[in-house]
């Protein structure tokens, strides 16, 4: 599962989102996978676990402290799972990896052999913080 986000914030209140709505929704682990990881982009500030369960993603993000985020380092490279390998947790941890170093993953292989269902998922949470423009003194005519 992978968020992302433009800053620390955004990101705190998308975790917090997925959260709630694991709590109050009955969605199949799968389709939450490929609606996370398929059709969003890539931003700076990254989060991503590797759950067995709804239950077991509920309780890793409970203990995942988005706020504090490392930003990384950008879209450096792009990555496709290797299926070839017969360990499946081995190809979660280097897609992992490559996530959170910045790498484009192309997730289609993953999501080949079903039918995932793309389901309404909160979106991104935008910053709240205010910006005011000084107003100029009159130009001169």
């Amino acid at each position: 599962m992978t968020l992302s986000a433009k800053t620390p914030y955004s990101l705190a209140g998308m975790t917090a989102q997925l959260l709630d709505r694991l709590q109050t929704s009955d969605h199949g682990l799968a389709d939450i996978a490929f609606t996370l990881n398929t059709g969003r982009e890539g931003f700076p500030y990254r989060l991503s676990w590797i759950a067995h369960s709804t239950a077991d993603l509920a309780e890793q993000i409970r203990g995942t402290d988005a706020a504090r985020q490392q930003k990384c380092a950008g879209k450096t490279s792009h990555w496709t799972p290797d299926l070839s390998q017969n360990d499946w947790t081995t190809v979660m941890r280097e897609a992992q990896t490559q996530y959170q170093q910045g790498a484009l993953i192309d997730w289609t292989p993953l999501f080949a052999d079903g039918d995932y269902r793309r389901l309404y998922l909160p979106g991104y949470v935008f910053d709240t913080k205010p910006y005011w423009f000084e107003q100029a003194g009159t130009a001169p005519r």
